[in-house]
C-alpha cells in the first residue's frame, strides 16, 4: 500500500476498532486530560536536570509559533521519540530533503531534540526542518497539532504504539507508517501479555510498516 502524499484534506480514514478498545480508549483519554497538571509538573521535575524540558511547553499541548505553523504546513512529518529514534531517522530526513520535502520533526524527550538540532542544524535554520516537542498523546493537543500544521504523511520511527497519536491521525484522515520498525516475537508475546492485549489492536492504525 502507497501512503497518499496530497496535503491533507480532512477525510476520514478511520480504522476498525473492537468494542473494548474504544471503551480503553475513551478512559485513557480521560485519565490524560485530568492528569495535564501532573504532566506539567513532571516536566518542569525533569527541566531540573535537562533544562530543555521546561522549554516550549505549549509544544506539548499542540501550541506555539504562528510563523512555524505556516513555515511547516504540508510537510513530512516525522515522529522520532528520543536519541536513538532520531540517529535513525537521519538518512530517511536527509533523502526526503533531496527530494525537495519539507519535514516536520517531532521529539518527547529533551535528547531527541538536541539530536536534531545538532544533526539537521543548517536545515532548521533554512526553515527545510521545523523541530518541535510531540504533544502529549490526548485528543486535544493532537487535534491542535494536526489542525494547525496539516502534514501530508506521519512516518513513525521504530516501534512507537501511540494509541491518541494513531487513533486521531486515522480519524483526522492522515497515514500514518511505522518505519524502520523491529518487532520480536518477544516484543509481541509481552504485548500479549500486557493490557489485555490491547496494543496488538493499535497495529491496524497504521496505513504501512516497514521493518529492518
Amino acid at each position: 500500500m502507497q501512503a497518499n502524499l496530497d496535503i491533507w484534506d480532512g477525510s476520514a480514514a478511520d480504522f476498525p476498532r473492537p468494542l473494548r478498545l474504544r471503551v480503553a480508549y475513551v478512559l485513557y483519554q480521560l485519565a490524560l486530560h485530568l492528569a495535564f497538571p501532573l504532566v506539567l509538573l513532571k516536566l518542569w521535575q525533569l527541566g531540573r536536570k535537562e533544562p530543555l524540558y521546561r522549554r516550549n511547553l505549549l509544544q506539548r499541548f499542540g501550541l506555539g509559533s504562528n510563523r512555524t505553523r505556516h513555515k511547516s504546513r504540508g510537510a513530512i512529518w516525522i515522529f522520532a521519540a528520543s536519541l536513538g529514534e532520531t540517529r535513525a531517522a537521519s538518512p530517511l530526513v536527509h533523502a526526503l530533503l533531496k527530494r525537495g520535502q519539507d519535514v516536520l520533526l517531532t521529539h518527547s524527550s529533551a535528547a531527541g531534540l538536541q539530536a536534531g538540532r545538532d544533526l539537521f542544524g543548517d536545515e532548521i535554520s533554512q526553515g527545510r526542518v521545523v523541530q518541535l516537542y510531540q504533544p502529549i498523546d490526548a485528543l486535544i493537543p493532537l487535534w491542535l497539532f494536526f489542525w494547525r500544521f496539516r502534514p501530508r504523511v506521519g512516518l513513525v520511527m521504530e516501534c512507537e504504539l501511540w494509541p491518541g497519536l494513531l487513533v486521531e491521525a486515522r480519524r483526522w484522515g492522515l497515514p500514518i507508517i511505522a518505519t524502520n520498525g523491529s518487532y520480536t516475537e518477544r516484543a509481541q508475546a509481552r504485548d500479549i501479555d500486557r493490557f489485555f492485549g490491547l496494543r496488538l489492536l493499535l497495529w491496524p492504525a497504521f496505513s504501512f510498516v516497514t521493518t529492518k
